[in-house]
């Protein structure tokens, strides 16, 4: 029997179909991407007629005086039709026969291949007719129905062959000293020795030239990555090898089992049954992205309640990880958007399923090598995560792309640039030695994403770089309900690069299905899409809750003060472009980011806009027409003039819509409804400064006086934050916040400030302690130079700052004289320029 696999790589780049063609019969061809059964082989498969005593004793060596190795076979010499005894050659066409259903053996060697009927010739005696008491040779005739006695033949269950006549069988001329090469064959009587067995010299049978019954199945399958193409005898009920799954082979010949099994306790090959488990639960992880240039946390990811199951055994490895909640926050200092990824609150319209479903789910099983191999067999990988809300910020989206490595400077273009680069993809692609990726199932679930876009304005000239060069313009827009189709692959087998491509390419033609939905929500138009969303949850529950009067005025109240805001905020921001006087918009700014985002702050700022404004446009034209002229001279009052002639009609235009915009937003944040509230950050942005020059451990106290201190320097982050300490608690409640450059005492409850020391003043710091009344009162007394010079004689003044103990005023004693080292060390090393132009990033 016949059994064969031939394994076909699946490469896109080639072509699908493979022809097989069966020794000696047809051929036919078969598409390796359509599994299943295709088109059957047949082939011709010819017989020896041997004398079976002569193959009892095969070796390599062959002995002329040991009869049972010789081998013999019935052969027709060319030219001749007398049969005659030959040794047994693979493949001549002199020895090989052919059996007909009606018992004729037809000579292969006699007539050309696939001769016409008439032309072959067929097995035969050299007599009329057989002669029971004599011998008759044999040769080859005509077929002839008259002569059908003769030339019809049978391998009896004995072991003989024998026409038409029982008692006349085909064997060696002179009996047992007739079996030897060039000897005649014969018809002769049948005989039995004195055993009662047949003697040697009439023991026939056949031999066939190939393996199998002459018809193949043949059938498409998969093998892990691999297509193959089973080839198999029809007759052929023996296991070549054995599938552990219906739909699963492992890639593996050390696994396999013997080529025949027969015994069905020996299917499965002896493996290595050692599993091992592995189960993690969390209730909280943090990760922290922190940036080295310029030194600042960027984001902090928050996975709560993490359940992880992983299994590993000789013939998978298995991973299950659930995450039940998932927050990104925005790290960045008066960031827009201080949470960019949560879990969208459920509403009443939420699918419970949905609701149960954990934050992010993934489940994989891989199958381990037991060999080095540029392939990596994945049964399944499957990606689910809730419905999610995403914020993007241009300013954060820019950081991240510098933190990758992404260059800003211009690569130098050359002729055949883009030629060079498809090369380099298609080379990697098709490359032999690219490591490829099977994966049996392939499924990324992002349900529903509401996507939010903030702009950013006075980038820095890196990240305008960057944004030029990568050529990114965004739109602001807010919770647009982006829908996104699943991305599914079955028995995909390719590279990473391309398996990325496919996965970027298919959600950007998600979202650009979704364009009108992202459309309906931009800010210049006012969010419609939002007002609508609005409208129709509260009618929802107004039906829903019986009446719920309260619901449907609260949703379109918020839709419609949303609406408000959105275009009062863009046209403000618009025609604050055109007052050309970047100090006035960045006072803007600040009045709008100094609070704490409660409907009451939202007013007072638009009070403040409004203002501010006003004040902007009566002094316009005096302030622009004096700076331009003391800058620029003539032309400068010339276009200082023009300016504030513009400023003096559009800046308490702008004051008006900051008005507008803030009352608005006043009125959205009342109107609210719980569910569509942001959440808050975890924590503050960490300290990645210290006074050692390394990445410190998170401190809650730390981070809150690094927030105090950049709030005070109107965020000059080129001052590092250095230690922070409460010095005094209560009523007083004064705090002492250290820096590279300034050593600041603050007045907690109004951010006054008490006292400021510049550290090139300061000659050093020291505890105190007093007894007075009794009680020992504890200080710190730093010494600063009255008129800033660098002799130690000259005189200087020591304020003193009370704390509460005197460990307290030790640590910070210690901490400000630390600092203030550090800063003469600075002040007196000589850097290069690239170290000077780090420093200044």
């Amino acid at each position: 029997s016949l059994s064969v696999s031939v394994a076909c790589w699946a490469r896109p780049e080639r072509t699908a179909q493979r022809s097989e063609h069966a020794p000696g019969g047809v051929s036919s061809s078969y598409d390796i991407n359509i599994l299943g059964e295709g088109p059957g082989l047949t082939y011709e498969n010819f017989i020896y007629i041997a004398f079976t005593g002569t193959f009892k004793s095969v070796g390599d060596s062959v002995d002329p005086l040991d009869v049972e190795c010789q081998q013999l076979v019935l052969e027709v010499p060319d030219g001749c039709s007398q049969v005659v005894l030959a040794r047994k050659q693979f493949g001549a066409r002199c020895q090989l026969w052919r059996m007909t259903g009606e018992g004729q053996l037809q000579h292969e060697g006699s007539s050309p291949p696939r001769a016409q009927p008439d032309k072959i010739l067929v097995l035969d005696i050299s007599g009329p007719a057989p002669q029971p008491s004599h011998c008759v040779n044999l040769l080859l005739r005509r077929p002839d129905k008259r002569r059908k006695s003769t030339q019809t033949w049978r391998f009896t269950d004995d072991g003989r062959l024998c026409c038409v006549h029982n008692n006349m069988c085909v064997q060696a001329k002179d009996g047992f000293f007739g079996l030897r090469q060039g000897s005649e064959v014969v018809l002769g009587p049948s005989l039995l020795t004195v055993e009662r067995s047949v003697p040697l010299e009439q023991l026939v049978s056949r031999q066939r030239l190939r393996p199998g019954s002459g018809f193949l199945t043949v059938k498409v399958l998969t093998d892990g990555p691999t297509r193959v193409l089973q080839i198999t005898d029809v007759n052929d009920s023996r296991i070549v090898a054995v599938l552990e799954e219906s739909d699963w082979v492992n890639v593996s010949t050390n696994a396999r089992p013997p080529p025949v099994l027969t015994d069905d306790s020996a299917l499965l090959p002896s493996r290595d049954n050692k599993e091992v488990q592995l189960t993690v639960e969390l209730p909280c992880i943090g990760v922290s992205l922190v940036s080295r240039q310029p030194p600042e946390e960027l984001v902090y990811a928050r996975l709560s309640r993490m359940h992880l199951d992983v299994m590993w055994t000789a013939e998978t490895e298995m991973v299950n990880l659930h995450v039940e909640d998932l927050q990104v926050d925005n790290q960045l200092f008066q960031a827009q958007c201080p949470v960019v990824l949560y879990v969208t609150p459920p509403t009443r319209s939420t699918d419970p399923e949905e609701v149960a479903r954990p934050a992010i789910q993934i489940s994989g099983e891989r199958v381990p090598h037991r060999n080095t191999s540029n392939v990596e067999i994945v049964k399944h990988l499957i990606v689910r995560t809730k419905n999610m809300s995403l914020n993007v910020e241009e300013r954060l989206l820019l950081k991240l792309f510098a933190f990758a490595g992404f260059k800003a400077h211009e690569e130098p273009e050359t002729a055949d640039e883009s030629d060079f680069e498809t090369q380099r993809i298609l080379a990697e692609a098709t490359s032999a030695h690219a490591k490829r990726y099977y994966f049996g199932s392939l499924k990324l679930i992002f349900c529903q994403l509401r996507l939010s876009v903030a702009t950013s304005s006075k980038l820095s000239d890196q990240l305008v770089a960057i944004k030029r060069k990568l050529g990114l313009t965004l739109i602001k827009f807010q919770d647009a309900a982006v829908e996104l189709e699943p991305f599914v692959k079955r028995h995909i087998f390719e590279n990473s690069q391309f398996l990325m491509n496919s996965i970027v390419k298919h959600y950007k033609e998600e979202l650009k299905w979704q364009a009108a939905v992202i459309l309906g929500s931009t800010d210049f138009l006012g969010n419609p899409l939002g007002f609508v969303n609005d409208l129709s949850e509260g009618v929802s529950r107004f039906f829903s809750e019986g009446g719920n009067v309260k619901a449907l005025v609260g949703n379109v109240t918020h839709g419609l003060s949303n609406s408000a805001a959105k275009v009062s905020e863009t046209l403000s921001d618009g025609l604050g472009m055109v007052i050309l006087d970047d100090e006035h918009e960045e006072a803007r700014r600040r009045i709008r980011r100094a609070h704490s985002g409660t409907s009451g702050d939202h007013l007072k700022a638009g009070v403040k806009g409004l203002g501010y404004g006003l004040l902007g446009g009566f002094t316009s034209v005096f302030k622009q027409t004096y700076e331009g002229a003391a800058n620029e001279g003539i032309p400068g009052f010339i276009s200082g003039l023009g300016k504030g002639i513009v400023g003096t009609v559009t800046k308490p235009m702008v004051g008006v819509l900051d008005l507008t915009f803030e009352t608005a937003s006043a009125v959205r944040v009342s109107s609210r409804s719980s569910n569509r509230k942001s959440p808050e950050r975890t924590r503050p942005p960490r300290c990645v400064s210290s006074a050692t020059g390394l990445l410190p451990v998170y401190n809650q106290k730390q981070s809150r006086g690094q927030e105090l201190l950049y709030s005070i320097s109107s965020c000059d982050y080129s001052e590092l934050f250095m230690a922070y300490e409460v010095l005094r608690s209560g009523s007083e409640d004064l705090r002492i916040v250290i820096s590279s450059e300034m050593v600041r005492v603050i007045s907690g409850n109004t951010n006054n400030m008490f006292l400021q020391v510049h550290l090139s003043e300061l000659v050093n710091c020291q505890p105190l302690s007093l007894y007075e009344s009794g009680t020992t009162l504890h200080y710190i007394e730093l010494a600063i130079r009255v008129d800033g010079g660098s002799s130690g004689q000259e005189p200087t003044k020591r304020p003193r700052v009370r704390c509460d103990s005197g460990a307290m005023a030790s640590w910070v004693s210690e901490k400000v004289n630390h600092v203030r080292t550090i800063y003469i060390e600075r002040q007196h090393t000589l850097m290069t320029i690239a170290e000077q132009n780090l420093l200044e990033d």
